[in-house]
């Protein structure tokens, strides 16, 4: 039998780090958080929003050409297995 692992209170990465011996990770992560966040938002800046839109919108054309209309969103199937609840519960408390 395996023993039950105990639980740990939310530790941070340089905490973890720290207890495993390991503070060239958390340098490194020092190191690298912040080139990465620059390159995200030098993506960002040089997307081509309008571009990125008429992708976006021809996915959802194609989508909607390919999909089959739904006949309901499905809350009136929820509202009946609802209300078959509330009745068996209501007959629950009875007996």
């Amino acid at each position: 039998m395996m023993p039950t692992p105990t639980p740990q209170p939310d530790l941070s990465i340089e905490d973890l780090a720290r207890q495993k011996g390991n503070r060239s990770f958390v340098e490194k992560w020092k190191l690298a958080g912040p080139m990465m966040r620059e390159s995200r938002e030098k993506q960002i800046r040089q997307a081509d929003t309008v571009k990125s839109m008429a992708i976006l919108a021809g996915m959802r054309e194609d989508a909607i050409r390919r999909l089959p209309m739904r006949e309901g969103s499905g809350l009136q199937a929820w509202q009946k297995i609802m209300s078959r609840l509330r009745e068996k519960r209501k007959n629950d408390r009875v007996l």
